[in-house]
Formats: C-alpha cells, structure tokens, sequence
C-alpha cells in the first residue's frame, strides 16, 4: 500500500485501524487523538467533515490525520482489501 499524500487522506472516507498508544508521542494531542479515533471506531468517516463533526480547527485534525495514517493507525477506504 502506497501512502496517500495529506491532501488525499482529507478526501477520503477514513477508518481506523488502531488506537494510537497515548503516549509520549500523543502526549500533547491526546484530547483530540481520542476524539478523532472515537469518532472513526464508531464508523468510517470523511477526512473534511471531521473537523465539523467535532468542532477541531480544521488545520489540527489535518496534521493528525497525517500523524495517524503514516504510523498506520488510520487508513483510507481505496485501502481496503477487496473480498472475493
């Protein structure tokens, strides 16, 4: 799997694939990690609508939506393995 470029990860419907360890790394962020992850377990969402669904600055949500795809914590919907 190819990783998307920012642009493209905003535009897609996203899922999560695990929650991120809230640790150091997410230390900071940790509100809205827990937040955007709550929002993805519970169903598979649009990158743009994200920061509307949960009244985050849209340019935060952006920067960890990269966050969490390029540690594999999210991944898009053209990323799913196709059931035969």
């Amino acid at each position: 799997m190819t990783k998307a470029s920012s642009g493209e990860i905003s535009n897609q419907v996203l899922h999560l694939a695990s929650w991120p360890p809230l640790s150091r790394q997410w230390h900071d962020t940790a509100p809205h990690i827990t937040r955007i992850c709550a929002l993805l377990a519970r169903r598979p969402s649009v990158g743009t609508l994200i920061p509307v669904m949960l009244d985050i600055p849209p340019h935060i949500v952006r920067s960890l939506l990269e966050a969490l795809h390029a540690n594999g914590h999210i991944y898009p919907a053209a990323a799913l393995p196709v059931r035969r």
